[in-house]
C-alpha cells in the first residue's frame, strides 16, 4: 500500500499475500468468511446507524462493494463469501441491526453471488454477546462447546445444551439466500482441536463418539462440526497417524 492509502486507513493491514490462497480455496468450493471479534477484540456498536455503516464498510473492503478498491486488505479482486460474528465482549447492542444490514449489502451484488453470515456463540444460554435475533439471521451457527464447564463437549450437560440450541435456532427464519430458507440456521458443534485450546478437549476417537451420540438425536438443523482451529487439528496426529481433522470428517460422513 502506498503512503496515501496508509494515511487514509492507517489501521488497515496489507494482506494481499493471502489473495491467491483465498481464491484457491474458493476455486475448490470452500467459502471463505471474515471473522469479527474473538476473545480479545472489542467490536461493539453505539447505535443502529453505526452498525449499518460498519456493514457497508465491510462490504466495500471485503465484499463486492467497489467504493474502496484502493485500500482493500486482500486486494481489489478478492471477494469474500461472507462474515462470521464472534463477538465475546458481553455487549449485544445493535447486532441484530448489523446482521440485517449485512443481508441488505449482499443484495447489492449484481452477480447474485451467494453470501453467508455465521455466528459463534458460547454454549451457555442465552449467549451474553450475540443476541438470538442476530443468530437467527445466520446461515450457520457454530456453538462453542468448550471453555464452558456446564456444557463442554465432555460435560454431563452437553447433550441437553445441544438440544436446547437446536430448538431455539429452529424457531427463527434465515433471510436472503440462506442455506435453510425460513427454517433457521444450521447448527455446528464447536470443539477444540488440540489440548491447549482450552477446557473440553477430547481425543479424536472420543470426539467421534460424542458426534455419534448427537447424530442419534436426529436434530433436523444439525450441520456438522466446527473445530478451533483447522491448522492445529491437522497437526494434532495420534499414534495411528490419524489427525484430528480425519476423525472429525469421518464422524460426520
Amino acid at each position: 500500500m502506498d503512503k496515501a492509502i496508509q494515511q487514509k486507513a492507517p489501521d488497515l493491514l496489507d494482506c494481499t499475500r493471502f489473495a491467491t490462497q483465498i481464491q484457491g480455496c474458493q476455486a475448490l468450493g470452500k467459502p471463505v468468511l471474515l471473522s469479527l471479534g474473538g476473545y480479545l477484540a472489542n467490536t461493539s456498536f453505539v447505535s443502529d446507524n453505526q452498525a449499518e455503516h460498519f456493514a457497508e464498510t465491510l462490504w466495500n473492503l471485503f465484499g463486492a462493494g467497489r467504493e474502496e478498491l484502493g485500500i482493500r486488505p486482500f486486494g481489489p479482486d478478492v471477494v469474500l463469501d461472507g462474515f462470521d460474528i464472534d463477538n465475546e465482549n458481553h455487549n449485544t447492542s445493535f447486532y441484530n441491526t448489523f446482521a440485517t444490514a449485512l443481508r441488505k449489502q449482499f443484495e447489492k451484488d449484481p452477480k447474485r453471488k451467494r453470501y453467508y453470515i455465521s455466528a459463534a456463540p458460547q454454549c451457555p444460554i442465552p449467549d451474553e454477546s450475540i443476541p438470538l435475533e442476530a443468530m437467527r439471521q445466520a446461515d450457520f451457527v457454530w456453538v462453542q462447546f468448550y471453555n464452558n464447564p456446564s456444557c463442554n463437549l465432555n460435560s454431563t450437560g452437553f447433550e441437553k445444551s445441544v438440544q436446547d440450541w437446536a430448538v431455539q435456532l429452529a424457531n427463527g427464519t434465515s433471510l436472503g439466500n440462506a442455506t435453510v430458507a425460513a427454517k433457521g440456521p444450521k447448527m455446528y458443534l464447536g470443539a477444540p482441536a488440540f489440548a491447549e485450546a482450552g477446557s473440553g478437549y477430547v481425543n479424536g476417537s472420543e470426539l467421534a463418539g460424542y458426534l455419534a451420540r448427537v447424530k442419534n438425536l436426529s436434530l433436523p438443523n444439525l450441520g456438522g462440526v466446527m473445530l478451533w482451529d483447522g491448522t492445529m487439528g491437522a497437526l494434532n496426529v495420534d499414534e495411528l497417524g490419524a489427525s484430528y481433522l480425519d476423525y472429525a470428517k469421518a464422524a460426520v460422513q
